[in-house]
């Protein structure tokens, strides 16, 4: 038990961020099992995870949105959710994760006041937010889907 909880007081010594945690993870476990839907699909293993959260982050960074910028998540517990998360968080960005039950009040007081420059929305949430969008905010959000998000 003593060695147990020496090694975790080493690991979490070396991985005080969640980018270092990240990096280590998808490269550790590459071929391991991350990310699964109960029905299988989308099952990402940790280097594809890695892989598509890299090209997610790439996009977003290509759009001007880079360290520091809040990126704004509306989606349910999906796997897509969490590349969301780390394309956003593991690259410097604050996530500001949206509950799927808010209304369309709570969704829109949220993109304003957190000033997000970009949202990731699920396909079975897209209609709410486009219905909450503000027209002034319009030029300083981008719309990304996880599930259409290139690969």
């Amino acid at each position: 038990m003593k060695h147990f909880i020496k090694r975790q007081n080493q690991m979490s010594e070396r991985m005080n961020t969640l980018a270092l945690l990240y990096r280590y993870s998808t490269l550790r476990f590459a071929d391991n099992i991350q990310l699964q839907s109960i029905n299988g699909r989308p099952s990402y293993t940790y280097s594809s995870f890695r892989t598509r959260c890299d090209a997610i982050s790439e996009m977003l960074e290509n759009q001007g949105i880079g360290f520091g910028d809040r990126v704004a998540i509306l989606s349910g517990n999906k796997p897509n959710w969490g590349i969301a998360f780390f394309a956003a968080t593991a690259f410097g960005r604050i996530a500001v994760p949206i509950l799927p039950e808010s209304s369309e009040n709570e969704i829109r007081n949220i993109l304003e006041h957190s000033e997000a420059k970009a949202i990731f929305v699920s396909q079975r949430l897209l209609p709410r937010d486009q219905r909450s969008e503000r027209p002034d905010c319009n030029r300083h959000r981008h719309i990304y889907h996880p599930e259409r998000a290139r690969r």
